[in-house]
C-alpha cells in the first residue's frame, strides 16, 4: 500500500519540485537546480525522530540554543566528530543514545556533522539576519561598533552597551522577523545563556557588539553560507563583507533545451538533477544525445 501510494504521488512531487525551482529561475544569486534538489529532499526525506527532537530541546534548555552550545564547545569548527557528539550527550545524561543520535545526524555517512545538521532552522535564521544586517545603511564599517550602529540607528536603548531581549525584538520587527524568530536569533547570539527549565534563561545577558561581529566574520567560517543560501558557485568565491567588491563577469546562458523526455533532467550552468540526484557538469544527461547534442559551452 505504501509503495502504491508513493507511485501515485510521484508525478505531483516532481511537479512541485519543478515549480519550486522555477521561482528562482530569474534570480541571479540562486541556483535553480539546488532549489529543486532541496525541495525534493524536503518532500522525500523522513521526519526527524522523537529522540533527535528531544536532544535538540535538551541542548537548547541547557545552553540556550544549539548555536550557543556549538560556539561554547567547538568554537569556529566547521564539522565535529562522533566523540564531540558523545560529549554533548554525556553532559545531557543521554550517553546511551549517542550512537543512535549520531546515525541520524550523520545521515550522509560523511563521518562528521555540521552545525546545519545539528540545527538547520537556527542556521537559516542567522544567515537571513546576517544578510539583512549587512544591507542596513551605516556610516561605520563592519566592526562591532559599526554593526551595532547599523542595527540600532538613533534608537534609545535600555542597555547602554548592548541589546536586551526587548530591544532586540523591537529592532528586528521592521526586518520582518516574528517574535519567535527574533528570540531564536537572540539566544543563538547569546552564548552565555543557560536555561533552568523555565521559559527564560536565568542568566540572560545582553547582546554586545562582539556577538554581531561574530555573526558577520566568524559565522561564515563555521557554516557554508553558500550552501545555506543556495548561491551560485561563481557568486561565492569571496563572501567576506570587508573585501573590495570585484567585477564579476556573467557566464553566458546555456542554449534553450528541447522538450525533455526525462522529467528529472535539468540543464544548468554547473549543476543538474538526474534521477533525483544532484549532478555536476555542463553537458546534458538525457539519453540519446551524443557529441552532436552536447552543449556548445563544453567544447
Amino acid at each position: 500500500a505504501f509503495f502504491s501510494a508513493r507511485q501515485r504521488v510521484e508525478d505531483h512531487v516532481r511537479t512541485a519540485c519543478r515549480c519550486f525551482a522555477d521561482i528562482f529561475a530569474g534570480a541571479e544569486a540562486v541556483e535553480p537546480a539546488c532549489a529543486e534538489y532541496l525541495a525534493l529532499s524536503a518532500l522525500t526525506s523522513p521526519q526527524d525522530s522523537h529522540l533527535l527532537r528531544l536532544f535538540r530541546r535538551h541542548v537548547a534548555r541547557r545552553w540556550g540554543s544549539a548555536v550557543a552550545a556549538w560556539r561554547r564547545h567547538f568554537g569556529s569548527a566547521q564539522r565535529i566528530q562522533f566523540e564531540d557528539v558523545r560529549s554533548l550527550c554525556n553532559a545531557l545524561k543521554m550517553e546511551s543514545h549517542a550512537s543512535e543520535l549520531w546515525q541520524e545526524l550523520d545521515a550522509g555517512r560523511s563521518g562528521s556533522v555540521s552545525l546545519f545538521e545539528l540545527d538547520p532552522e537556527a542556521v537559516c535564521l542567522l544567515a537571513r539576519f546576517r544578510t539583512m544586517l549587512l544591507a542596513l545603511p551605516s556610516r561605520g564599517g563592519t566592526d562591532g561598533a559599526g554593526l551595532l550602529e547599523r542595527l540600532t540607528g538613533n534608537r534609545k536603548l535600555l542597555q547602554v552597551d548592548g541589546l536586551d531581549l526587548k530591544d532586540f525584538r523591537a529592532l528586528t520587527k521592521p526586518l520582518k522577523f516574528e517574535q519567535g524568530e527574533s528570540d531564536r536569533i537572540f539566544f543563538s547570539l547569546d552564548d552565555s545563556a543557560v536555561r533552568a527549565g523555565g521559559p527564560e534563561p536565568i542568566d540572560l545577558r545582553p547582546i554586545y557588539d562582539r556577538d554581531l561581529q561574530w555573526l558577520v566574520h566568524k559565522f561564515r567560517k563555521t557554516c557554508n553560507l553558500a550552501a545555506v543560501t543556495l548561491e551560485r558557485p561563481q557568486d561565492v568565491a569571496d563572501m567576506s563583507p570587508c573585501s573590495t567588491p570585484r567585477a564579476s563577469v556573467a557566464a553566458p546562458l546555456p542554449p534553450a533545451a528541447p522538450e525533455r523526455s526525462e522529467p528529472w533532467s535539468r540543464s544548468t550552468s554547473s549543476l543538474s538533477i538526474v534521477d533525483g540526484r544532484l549532478s555536476t557538469g555542463r553537458s546534458s544527461n538525457r539519453p540519446g544525445l551524443g557529441a552532436a547534442g552536447a552543449s556548445p559551452r563544453s567544447s
